[in-house]
């Protein structure tokens, strides 16, 4: 098996809390949720880099603490 590689890390902020992810159906995707940040961090599979932050905090919810993710 390969050896782990680090993609993507934040050590700007304590407030981190990665709580599931999800590969996209076209599988060039994964989305990992942040629960403490209230953010869906999307990477590219092909480039191996953090392509999009989406800010999930809007007129719904100033919380919604993202945690399981599957694809409908």
């Amino acid at each position: 098996a390969p050896a782990p590689k680090v993609i993507f890390s934040d050590d700007t902020t304590p407030d981190r809390d990665s709580h599931g992810m999800v590969v996209t159906k076209n599988q060039r995707f994964v989305w990992v949720g942040d629960r403490a940040a209230n953010k869906i961090e999307v990477i590219s599979v092909n480039s191996n880099t953090r392509i999009n932050t989406i800010d999930l905090v809007g007129a719904y919810s100033n919380d919604p603490t993202p945690d399981l993710m599957d694809i409908a």
